[in-house]
Parts: C-alpha cells; sequence; structure tokens
C-alpha cells in the first residue's frame, strides 16, 4: 500500500508538470511569443515553473482525476478512460 502510494504521488508530480509544460507551450505559441533558447533561459523558466503555484493545482488535479478513475474501479473507471484515451494516442 504504502508502495502504491509513493507511485501514485510520483506520477501526479510528473503528470501535472507535463500538463503545465502543455498548456505553457500552447499559450506560447499560439500567442505568438517564443521563449528563448539559450540554456540560461531555460534553465530560468524552470525555476519560475517549480515557483509558480499553478504546478501544485495542476499536480492536484492530476491526482484527483487518478483518484477518481481508481474509486470508480475496473469497468466503469479504468476501462472507461482507456476506451476513450487510446484512440487519441494512437499514431495516424
Amino acid at each position: 500500500m504504502t508502495t502504491t502510494l509513493a507511485i501514485l504521488s510520483f506520477c501526479a508530480v510528473i503528470a501535472g508538470w507535463v500538463w503545465r509544460y502543455f498548456g505553457t507551450y500552447l499559450g506560447s505559441h499560439l500567442g505568438g511569443a517564443a521563449v528563448g533558447c539559450g540554456r540560461q533561459a531555460v534553465a530560468d523558466q524552470f525555476v519560475r515553473f517549480l515557483a509558480s503555484p499553478q504546478t501544485m493545482l495542476w499536480q492536484l488535479l492530476v491526482l484527483g482525476l487518478a483518484i477518481a478513475v481508481f474509486v470508480a474501479g475496473v469497468r466503469n473507471g479504468i476501462e472507461r478512460v482507456a476506451r476513450i484515451v487510446m484512440p487519441l494516442v494512437r499514431p495516424p
């Protein structure tokens, strides 16, 4: 049980980062303002990213969604989500 909670917490952090990065990427490309590509610019962006409270909100959102799916069970949770998500990740 402890291992499961540790893995779930780790995955929630990583998935929260991924969704936050995706939102930042879309915002910068759709808004026309690109972030500098230099090493220092990327490091500064990452420090600001970690310091932002929005990062924690994304992590909590992912954790809440994961808990809701697992509480719903195999058939009503995991299978239903897999049926929706799997076609989205297949190659064109």
